[in-house]
């Protein structure tokens, strides 16, 4: 070969730092007495992203254990719509803000303690990448199905008071979607497959 190509080094992948999913709005689910912790939960959820050090995040996870106790002992012994879909949307963030702590921290260490080879890509590296891809993706079906149970429950209770004539008028529609959260197009959908499923 005569003019033999230059070796061009491999540019080192940009490492993502693990970021907390977008959460729900609880505006929906005011009236449940556990209303308050869990939006202190959630508060502390998001405080993790500005979590800089390793101590940080112990302290961050410290903090949103002892919210979950008190969001476990607030729980009324008779849970409606609201207290349930609170109680299981809290339950769902301790495995999600436990893992997202344990890869933060990794991700820390490694920060410290320089790894990788210079200039160049470590498996490591893209495989972090990898999970945390495969984390905030779990992370957004976790709340998902939170609101699904949520807006189920809600429409379900509709429908048992009105099973003789399960058809809503514009302002029950209205109604249904502000205390379901979810849009008329969806509200739409659920009522049409619902009765294809259930009336037919």
């Amino acid at each position: 070969m005569l003019f033999p190509k230059p070796k061009i080094p491999l540019r080192k992948q940009k490492q993502h730092e693990p970021t907390s999913p977008r959460l729900p709005n609880l505006e929906m689910c005011s009236s449940s007495p556990l209303f308050l912790q869990v939006g202190h939960l959630f508060a502390i959820f998001r405080a993790i992203d500005g979590a800089s050090t390793v101590q940080g995040v112990m302290s961050n996870r410290k903090r949103f254990t002892a919210c979950l106790e008190e969001v476990q002992r607030a729980r009324p012994p008779h849970m409606d719509t609201s207290d349930k879909a609170l109680f299981h949307g809290a339950r769902s963030l301790n495995s999600i803000h436990r893992d997202l702590c344990l890869r933060k921290v990794s991700m820390l260490k490694r920060t410290t303690v320089a790894g990788g080879t210079p200039g160049g890509i470590s498996t490591n590296e893209v495989s972090d990448d990898i999970d945390d891809d495969m984390a905030t993706t779990k992370a957004r079906h976790e709340v998902r199905r939170v609101l699904k149970i949520h807006y189920t429950s809600v429409l379900k209770n509709w429908i048992d008071r009105h099973h003789s004539h399960p058809f809503p008028t514009k302002e029950e529609k209205a109604e249904l979607c502000e205390k379901a959260a979810i849009s008329e197009r969806q509200l739409n959908n659920w009522f049409t497959n619902y009765r294809r499923r259930h009336l037919h």
